[in-house]
């Protein structure tokens, strides 16, 4: 027989599992705070990603928070803004979550030759209460950065909070107040995952006309691996049809109580589907499955022009 364990050893790993305990903890929030399955229960392997996730160098580093710092004093938006971009008001998700986006960007444009730093202007489009605005900020200087959104209450915290960006509110459909070919990156995380076809399609095209020739798009969306990492039912209806669909705009996934317009519910879509009717506007360089942790796919779009 081996020795008994020493007290140390074992209040070490009481200590370990009180943390993993916590994590996933904070992982079931954020599905239950979703009000869809489809969307965030993914999040459920939140906790095995913070632990193994890839550490790249410039790469943010979530920490705890101070003892007593409130989120003001942190830089970071209220819990009811972060719970709206993140579907958790958990602190430590909406970091983990942005600094694993920023990665998952990192790794889009080494695909295509590119660095986020060689992008001088960079719009950040459906940005919410910035939690892609902010890391970029920290990592490339506010002044590269332009970002907007719908939500009012979300755009008047940010642009308190960036000062040097230029933070708009856009309308729900074009057009947007910027200029021809004014952007060399465009990044959208999470919003083509909401928004039906009609809007999609005028979206796309005022998106194409913002961004310079050559430059770089990147749109997160819902497709098959959405379910693959969620474990849906083989026989789920939305994921059976999507192949065939190509588009599927699920209505009722939000509660008269949401926060979110009529129209913004939940997008499915196919690759073969983007390939197809995302072409209209841009050469579609890649669709990666998987590329936008923990749930959604990574668009690579290229502008035609130029």
């Amino acid at each position: 027989m081996g020795a008994p364990a020493r007290p140390e050893s074992r209040q070490g790993t009481v200590v370990e599992l009180e943390h993993e305990r916590d994590e996933l903890r904070r992982a079931l929030e954020v599905v239950y705070g979703s009000r869809s399955w489809r969307l965030t229960a993914p999040l459920r392997r939140a906790a095995e990603l913070r632990r193994r996730r890839r550490r790249r160098p410039g790469t943010a580093v979530v920490q705890s928070r101070g003892a007593g710092a409130s989120d003001d004093e942190l830089g970071y938006p209220p819990a009811a803004l972060r719970e709206r971009v993140a579907g958790s008001p958990d602190l430590d998700w909406f970091r983990l979550s942005a600094a694993m986006a920023i990665e998952d960007i990192d790794d889009a444009l080494s695909s295509t030759g590119r660095r986020l730093e060689d992008f001088q202007s960079i719009y950040d489009f459906g940005c919410g209460c910035g939690r892609l605005t902010l890391p970029l900020a920290d990592r490339l200087g506010a002044g590269r950065l332009s970002a907007s959104d719908s939500d009012a209450e979300a755009i008047a915290w940010l642009r308190e909070r960036l000062a040097s960006a230029r933070v708009t509110r856009n309308p729900p459909l074009p057009p947007l107040g910027h200029g021809e070919g004014e952007f060399d990156l465009i990044v959208g995380w999470s919003v083509f995952t909401h928004l039906p076809e009609d809007y999609q399609d005028a979206w796309l095209e005022e998106l194409d006309r913002v961004l310079a020739p050559g430059g770089i798009m990147l749109q997160t969306v819902s497709g098959p691996t959405s379910f693959d990492v969620s474990g849906a039912a083989l026989d789920d209806p939305v994921r059976n049809a999507l192949s065939s669909e190509g588009f599927i705009y699920y209505e009722g996934n939000y509660g008269a109580d949401s926060p979110f317009a009529s129209h913004y519910q939940t997008s499915f879509h196919h690759p073969a589907y983007i390939r197809g009717r995302w072409s209209r506007w841009f050469e579609v360089l890649d669709v990666r499955a998987g590329g936008a942790r923990p749930s959604q796919d990574m668009v690579v779009l290229r502008s035609r022009r130029g």
